[in-house]
């Protein structure tokens, strides 16, 4: 994977925790999140940050197109958009093919808040996001104590405190501050996730996947983990359990739910944060989009620029035909103006003086 240096603002280093020596970035906003990632490559972690100045990125198989250049067969030039909008970071697969997976599941679109991070594979890189405001990367603040409904634990031998955790969060290991268990050796180490009822932990590189055992046998990321579970990573031991209401069953089958998510128009308003959603029929099917109720789906009635039938949307399966219809202020996507054009999840549409960004419900 080639390997770009998109932005120089003194980059987050792997064991710090500052952005800066000098404490939190001047230029960061105590409400709008700069984006902070790490991605594996060759053996190693990188770090970038895009700071609250940039509000996108790309990744996918163009150097040209791209920030971060991946190297699988089917990523198209560019597979994933990730963008800000207000004070959430938005991770949209873009690509013809489902290569973003959260915990071995397809994953179209993944949004971040303040304060919050995501563990993506992206055509078979890890990528751990996170958004923070105030410039420093904090350690998670968990609970202690025996699990209790809906509840497991994870407990570092030796250390003898049990980290609760609710069924629907996500445990992170490593060393990183971000982690939620921290021990030795690399920053990130592996993820304890949920489907359904039933958990289960995934190495987060092949790397560790090999340096990693389960009640003494080989790490299987598609088995479920079961109460009294002591998990070994290199040297270092960790007991998994569960509350009583969390039952097992032993004929379970791990298949994923690969539903497509749909396609909708999110409104960004002038001040850049989210405004109406407008949901978007599924393939084979179109709408118009105008100022007038009696003529278009998605009807601007207050916005005055936006002509009676502005634009038309034909949809197809992961994209959407955009066709101006002869509109009085015009239709522009990414900044161009288009009679016509084929737009992506990740595209933003401007109609007259309405954005619009192009992305997933869900």
């Amino acid at each position: 994977m080639q390997l770009i240096d998109y932005v120089s603002h003194g980059g987050l280093a792997i064991e710090e925790t500052e952005l800066n020596p000098n404490g939190a970035s001047s230029s960061l906003s105590e409400t709008i999140p700069a984006l902070l990632y790490y991605y594996w490559n060759d053996g190693e972690w990188i770090n970038r940050e895009l700071p609250v100045e940039v509000a996108e990125m790309r990744i996918g198989s163009s150097s040209k197109k791209c920030e971060v250049k991946i190297d699988h067969p089917d990523s198209d030039p560019v597979q994933v958009v990730v963008r800000r909008v207000g004070a959430t970071w938005y991770i949209i697969e873009a690509g013809k093919k489902d290569l973003t997976l959260e915990a071995g599941f397809p994953k179209r679109q993944a949004n971040i808040g303040a304060g919050e991070w995501k563990v993506l594979s992206i055509g078979g890189v890890t990528f751990v996001f996170a958004a923070v405001t105030d410039g420093r990367v904090t350690a998670p603040k968990n609970e202690e104590g025996t699990p209790t409904q809906n509840e497991y634990s994870l407990t570092l031998v030796g250390d003898g405190a049990e980290h609760l955790f609710n069924l629907e969060t996500p445990a992170l290991i490593g060393s990183h501050a971000l982690c939620d268990i921290q021990i030795p050796g690399e920053p990130f180490v592996a993820i304890v996730s949920h489907f359904g009822r039933r958990l289960f932990i995934h190495p987060l590189t092949s790397e560790m996947m090999s340096r990693m055992a389960r009640d003494g046998q080989p790490i299987d990321p598609d088995v479920p983990l079961t109460p009294a579970t002591t998990i070994r990573i290199d040297s270092t031991e960790l007991m998994f359990k569960v509350s009583k209401d969390l039952r097992f069953s032993q004929d379970f089958k791990f298949v994923p739910d690969a539903s497509a998510a749909c396609l909708k128009l999110l409104e960004i308003k002038p001040d850049g944060t989210p405004g109406e959603s407008y949901a978007l029929p599924p393939a084979g099917r179109s709408l118009f989009i105008g100022r007038d109720p009696s003529q278009c789906k998605i009807a601007l009635s207050n916005c005055k620029k936006v002509s009676r039938k502005h634009a038309q949307v034909i949809l197809y399966d992961k994209m959407a035909l955009l066709m101006d219809m002869h509109s009085k202020n015009g239709t522009f996507v990414n900044g161009r103006k288009v009679r016509r054009k084929v737009i992506h999840p990740g595209d933003i549409a401007n109609l007259a003086n309405v954005r619009l960004l192009l992305c997933y419900t869900g």
